[in-house]
């Protein structure tokens, strides 16, 4: 979804009703990406600065769920956004 948001935001509004991005702060964007794809901080950088702005993204989409700690924080917001889109008892039209 980053590439589509980052590349054409109009065809991402045309095709999605719904947008959400699992965000990270700067600095844990960076040491994943190092541990990931053992960049050196400059490279990770580099390839940060060549994608649209967290800021510019956070603007464009309609969820927004934080990553910047573990997966069974991760899971917890993904059920919190899950329950607030979907309540029990009520249809996703």
């Amino acid at each position: 979804m980053p590439l589509l948001l980052d590349k054409t935001p109009w065809l991402a509004w045309l095709l999605c009703s719904t947008l959400i991005c699992v965000h990270a702060d700067a600095e844990t964007q960076v040491r994943r990406l190092m541990q990931r794809d053992t960049l050196t901080r400059e490279e990770a950088l580099q390839r940060i600065g060549a994608q649209m702005t967290a800021e510019r993204r956070l603007q464009l989409v309609h969820h927004v769920v934080e990553n910047n700690k573990g997966l069974p924080e991760l899971k917890a917001a993904v059920d919190a956004l899950c329950a607030r889109m979907f309540p029990i008892g009520k249809q996703p039209t």
